[in-house]
């Protein structure tokens, strides 16, 4: 049987490659590639997948090998990258993340990043961290390896 993992999706600098540490137990930081990386827990999908509209039938392929999607939103994303209601596409659950470079985040970061995965297709409630805060960082990584099924089936 194939191991289900989290698939995490992001653009470059989103954190994606920081949470896969966490959720992997690694400690080092993968580096960022133009392809998939596979980690104990995680795939982690490269910024250049999703900005090549031809690419985005091999993330949704991807479902296959998961059963959770994760797609985060930077306040660092300096252009609409995701197609509109991309979840949707998504048979697995789908969580959505609002990740930024404030140490506190200003609620005009929030409303945007809302409004972006809501244009995306993911639903509420969205998980919020500081890129720069560790302990932030290893709680949404905690939340997410203790509430995997949870989350797997709708109960978030």
């Amino acid at each position: 049987m194939i191991k289900k993992r989290i698939l995490l999706i992001g653009t470059d600098n989103s954190g994606k490659a920081r949470l896969a540490s966490q959720l992997n137990c690694e400690m080092t930081e993968v580096k960022n590639r133009a392809s998939l990386v596979y980690g104990k827990e995680t795939i982690i999908v490269p910024e250049t997948y999703l900005a090549s509209p031809w690419m985005h039938k091999h993330i949704i392929s991807l479902q296959q090998s998961v059963n959770l999607v994760v797609m985060i939103w930077t306040d660092q994303q300096t252009r609409k990258i995701y197609p509109p209601q991309f979840a949707k596409a998504f048979t697995k659950p789908v969580i959505g993340m609002i990740s930024s470079q404030e140490a506190t985040i200003s609620k005009e970061t929030l409303d945007l990043g809302e409004k972006n995965l809501q244009s995306m297709g993911v639903k509420q409630p969205y998980i919020v961290w500081s890129l720069d805060d560790q302990a932030q960082l290893k709680t949404v990584a905690q939340f997410i390896l203790e509430r995997r099924e949870e989350l797997i089936n709708g109960k978030f």
